[in-house]
C-alpha cells in the first residue's frame, strides 16, 4: 500500500538521519491493581487487530517506491520488568532510565513500529510505556487506542469469568441426570431461579410419574 504524503516526509526523515528521535513518541501511564499478564498482553493483540497501524510496517529498500505492509499475524510486544524490590527513590532513577533507554533504542519501523513495557514497581502498582513512531498514528489517537485496550481488557476477564463457570456447570448437569424428578426439579430451581416444569422440559428432564411406593420413575 502507498504511503501518504506525509508519511513519506516523515519517512525521508528517518531515512536521512537514522539516530533521529524527532519523530519518536512515548507515553506513561500509572496503572493501579493486578494485572493478568497474560490478558493483558492478549487486550493489546485483540487491540492491534482492530487497528491496523499497529502492525503496520515500512519497506523501501530495491523498491522503486516505499510501501506500507498491514501484518495479518502479529503480536504487539510486550516488554517486562520487576523493580519492585528497590526502595522508592531507586525505584524511580530505574525507571526513569528505563525511559531514556527506550527512547535512545528509538524505533525500528520496518520490524516493530509500537511497542508496550510493563514495569512492576510494587505487588498492585505498575508503569506502562507505550511507544511508537509518529509515521503510524499521531498523539491524538492514543486515547481512542487505551479506550479499545480497556475495553478488552474488560472482555477479557469476563471470557475468564465465563470460562471459570463451565465445570460447575457441567457438574450440575451430570447431577441432574441422575433418577428422581423432584430432586433435580429443586435443584434446578435452585441454580436457575425458575419453578416452571415447561422450563424444565425444555433442558430434556420429563417427569415419568410414580410407583406404587410413591418413588419417582425416571423416564
Amino acid at each position: 500500500m502507498a504511503l501518504t504524503a506525509m508519511q513519506e516526509g516523515i519517512l525521508f526523515h528517518y531515512r536521512s538521519n537514522p539516530e533521529s528521535r524527532q519523530y519518536f513518541e512515548q507515553l506513561c501511564m500509572r496503572i493501579a491493581g493486578n494485572i493478568d499478564i497474560d490478558a493483558f498482553g492478549k487486550a493489546w493483540n485483540y487491540t492491534a487487530q482492530n487497528n491496523e497501524a499497529l502492525r503496520t510496517v515500512f519497506r523501501w529498500e530495491k523498491l522503486e517506491k516505499p510501501v506500507q505492509v498491514v501484518l495479518k499475524n502479529y503480536e504487539i510486544p510486550v516488554r517486562l520488568c520487576d523493580i519492585s524490590e528497590y526502595n522508592e527513590e531507586e525505584m524511580q532513577s530505574l525507571l526513569e532510565r528505563l525511559k531514556e533507554k527506550d527512547r535512545e533504542e528509538g524505533i525500528d519501523i520496518s520490524t516493530e513500529p509500537f511497542r508496550i513495557t510493563l514495569c512492576k514497581l510494587c505487588k498492585d502498582k505498575y508503569e506502562m510505556i507505550i511507544s511508537n513512531h509518529h509515521i503510524i498514528y499521531d498523539g491524538w489517537s492514543n486515547s481512542i487506542l487505551l479506550k479499545e485496550f480497556l475495553r478488552h481488557t474488560m472482555l477479557s476477564k469476563r471470557r475468564a469469568a465465563v470460562k471459570a463457570c463451565k465445570e460447575p456447570v457441567q457438574g450440575i448437569c451430570k447431577m441432574a441426570s441422575k433418577p428422581g424428578y423432584q430432586r433435580t426439579k429443586k435443584l434446578l430451581v435452585k441454580v436457575f431461579g425458575r419453578n416452571r416444569e415447561q422450563d424444565f422440559a425444555t433442558l430434556g428432564f420429563k417427569k415419568a410419574g410414580r410407583d406404587k411406593e410413591g418413588r419417582d420413575l425416571h423416564p
